[in-house]
């Protein structure tokens, strides 16, 4: 069902207009990849080309595997094609549609954020391998979007600036996104992604750091002979699923304390704390004058002795 829904977006992009504005695009051949994109972007197909092959390899490296898709990369310049593609969500800089080895960037959006277009590449070839390497019904979202953030040291299909904080706030809180929650679908409230996102590549992370980045291999290794996620995961670590999440919020509440939460708004929380300080200091002063001038009109008054 979701390979035919992903071929289904595949052709309503070919077929599309967009407010009234027909897509032309053109092809570049490379070694492995081939590379559409609209006319003013010809000069940066070439760049893109060999980005792709850096890319690839630390892919490959990263994984221990060989990359067995061909994708095909289209760039788009258009600010109003993309947006039609992904819904108008603006944090979106680039998606890969599994279906038919694609992956759709918005070249602006590389050009005026901090995204690195190799790393941007490797996080969706990554979505692209892993899809062809394990069934999509038997890859769990948040497996999938941490898995491809780790090997692109952090990077995100969409503009995350906030990730962290919002991560640090559920810890303190207790308002975590659960893992049942982000198995077959983000979020679609802003802040909600963004967390997500960041759950996802923290959860992914804390395999690694705790058990070894074998172990995400293996757990991959597994969910391709067939094993659903539960039974993945116990046969390859000590714990089994739920355990694992319940690991994972203790090693971060050990991270992310009050103290840790007061250091990084330190200079907001000592604004608030001063301007309550000087409305304080107004009202005090505004009672003194009114005391002050009380007394001066009581003793301007005349003496009926």
């Amino acid at each position: 069902m979701l390979k035919w829904f992903s071929y289904l977006i595949y052709f309503l992009f070919l077929c599309q207009n967009v407010y009234g504005e027909k897509l032309t695009l053109e092809t570049l051949e490379s070694s492995g990849v081939t590379i559409r994109y609209e006319k003013a972007l010809k000069n940066a197909a070439p760049d893109v080309a060999a980005a792709y092959t850096r890319a690839k390899a630390a892919l490959e490296k990263k994984m221990h595997i060989d990359l067995t898709v061909k994708p095909v990369i289209v760039l788009i310049h258009t600010d109003s094609a993309f947006n039609s593609m992904v819904g108008g969500n603006k944090l979106v800089a680039a998606f890969a549609v599994t279906g038919d080895n694609s992956i759709y960037i918005d070249y602006q959006k590389m050009l005026k954020t901090p995204f690195d277009l190799e790393l941007t590449l490797t996080h969706e070839l990554c979505h692209l391998q892993l899809h062809n390497y394990v069934q999509s019904d038997n890859l769990p979202k948040w497996l999938d979007e941490g898995v491809s953030q780790w090997v692109s040291g952090g990077i995100a299909d969409i503009i995350n600036f906030d990730g962290k904080k919002l991560l640090k706030e559920a810890v303190i809180s207790g308002k975590y996104l659960s893992l049942n929650d982000i198995t077959f679908n983000f979020p679609a409230e802003q802040n909600k992604l963004i967390l997500a996102y960041e759950e996802s590549k923290s959860l992914v992370e804390y395999i690694d750091e705790e058990y070894g980045s074998d172990k995400i291999l293996l757990i991959l290794k597994n969910l391709h002979e067939g094993d659903d996620i539960n039974i993945a995961i116990s046969n390859t670590l000590p714990v089994s699923l739920s355990a694992l999440e319940n690991e994972w919020h203790k090693h971060l509440k050990a991270r992310y304390t009050w103290f840790y939460f007061f250091s990084d708004n330190l200079l907001w929380i000592l604004f608030v704390f001063a301007a309550l300080l000087t409305v304080i200091g107004y009202l005090r002063l505004r009672v003194r004058m009114r005391t002050h001038f009380k007394d001066e009109e009581e003793d301007d008054e005349p003496s009926n002795e």
